[in-house]
This record gives C-alpha cells, structure tokens and sequence, in this order.
C-alpha cells in the first residue's frame, strides 16, 4: 500500500533534497546560467508538490493517531471521546 512507502524519513529525505536544489537554484541565477535554472525550476516544483502533500498526510495521520488513543483511553471523558469520534 501507498501509506507504507510515506514516512517521516522519506519526507525528510525529500525535503533536504528540495532544500539542496534550492541553494543550487539561487546559484544558477546569482551566476546567471538560466538553463540549469530552468532545469532545476522544472523538477523543484513537482518536488515542493509532494513534500507538501506527504507532510500534510503526515500530519492527518498523527491526529488521527492522537483521536484514536483518546477513545481507547479509559480515563478519557465520555464527551472528549464523543468529540474524537466526531473527528475521525
């Protein structure tokens, strides 16, 4: 399944891959070579794309994670697991 291969790790790896093409694009412009900015615009966009879209998942998962401990907790409210519910 999909959700296997997306993890914090792998977002991580992309997002310092996303960081490096950043430097390497002001480089390119600071140096003026438009070609290999292009180049690098064309791949950093898709990439932002789904550094984004991974942390946002990332993000739903851990609150849904945190709703899920919140019903099965014995001490938790009978109103705060309604409310969890109601989240997920």
């Amino acid at each position: 399944m999909c959700q296997a291969m997306i993890d914090a790790v792998y977002i991580d790896r992309l997002s310092g891959r996303l960081t490096e093409m950043e430097t390497r694009m002001s480089e390119a412009a600071g140096v003026g070579d438009h070609r290999k900015l292009r180049t690098l615009v064309a791949e950093h966009a898709p990439l932002k794309k789904v550094v984004e879209c991974g942390r946002r998942l990332l993000r739903i998962k851990h609150d849904l994670d945190e709703h899920r401990a919140l019903i099965a907790g014995p001490s938790t409210d009978s109103e705060l697991k309604h409310l969890a519910e109601e989240e997920i």
